[in-house]
C-alpha cells in the first residue's frame, strides 16, 4: 500500500511535467516548420515576380541606395503572391475573429505597435488565411506587419508562445533580400528569440 502511494506521488510530479516538455517540444517543432513555410512563400514569390516588390520595413540607415527604409506601396501584391504559395483552406477578408479565421487569445497588447495585436484590429484591420496544417498568417492592414499563428485553434493561443508578430524586413537596403523577421508588435516572446530558442 505504501508503494503505491509513493509510486502515485511520483506520477503526480513527473507526468504533468513530461507533458509540458511534450507540448515545450511540439511548439518548437511547429516554429521551425512554420517559419520554413512562409520564408519559402516570400522567397518564391520575389523570385517569379523578378522584382522586389516594395514591401517591407528596414532598420539600415544606409540611404545611398535612395530606398527608403518603410515602403508599403506594394504589399498587397507582396501579400496576395505569398498565400498564393500557401496551402489556403479558408480567408477571412474581414471580421477575422468573428468569422472563424482567429480564435481569440490569452492576452492583447494596448500600446505601441503591440496595440495592433487586438480584437478591434484583427475583426477592421486585418485579412486572415487558415492553412491546411492549421496555423493561420494574418496580414495587418495588408502592411509589412504579419502574424503567425503556428498552430491556430489548438491552443495555447498566447502571443509569444505559439502566435507571433512578424515584419517583412528588409536588412540590407543596397541588397534584394527580403526576410520575415520578429519584432514587438505582439506581447510574449520574439519570434527571432523563439525560433533561436527552437534550435537549442
Amino acid at each position: 500500500m505504501i508503494t503505491l502511494v509513493i509510486i502515485g506521488v511520483i506520477a503526480a510530479i513527473t507526468i504533468p511535467a513530461l507533458i509540458s516538455k511534450y507540448h515545450d517540444e511540439q511548439l518548437k517543432t511547429q516554429i521551425k516548420k512554420s517559419y520554413s513555410t512562409i520564408s519559402n512563400a516570400l522567397n518564391s514569390t520575389i523570385t517569379n515576380l523578378g522584382y522586389v516588390p516594395k514591401c517591407w520595413y528596414s532598420d539600415d540607415t544606409d540611404t545611398t541606395s535612395g530606398l527608403n527604409r518603410n515602403e508599403q506601396s506594394e504589399c498587397e501584391l507582396l501579400i496576395g503572391e505569398i498565400v498564393k504559395k500557401l496551402n489556403v483552406t479558408k480567408y477571412c477578408e474581414n471580421n477575422a475573429i468573428d468569422n472563424g479565421c482567429i480564435p481569440e487569445y490569452s492576452e492583447y497588447g494596448s500600446t505601441g505597435c503591440q496595440g495592433f495585436f487586438s480584437k478591434n484590429s484583427f475583426n477592421n484591420s486585418s485579412s486572415a488565411w487558415i492553412l491546411g496544417d492549421g496555423s493561420i498568417f494574418i496580414s495587418y492592414a495588408r502592411s509589412w506587419l504579419v502574424y503567425y499563428d503556428i498552430n491556430g485553434f489548438k491552443g495555447p493561443n498566447t502571443p509569444g508562445k505559439d502566435v507571433f508578430a512578424l515584419l517583412i524586413d528588409r536588412p540590407k537596403l543596397n541588397s534584394n533580400q527580403l526576410k520575415f523577421s520578429g519584432c514587438s508588435c505582439s506581447p510574449g516572446k520574439n519570434f527571432s528569440d523563439a525560433l533561436k530558442d527552437a534550435y537549442k
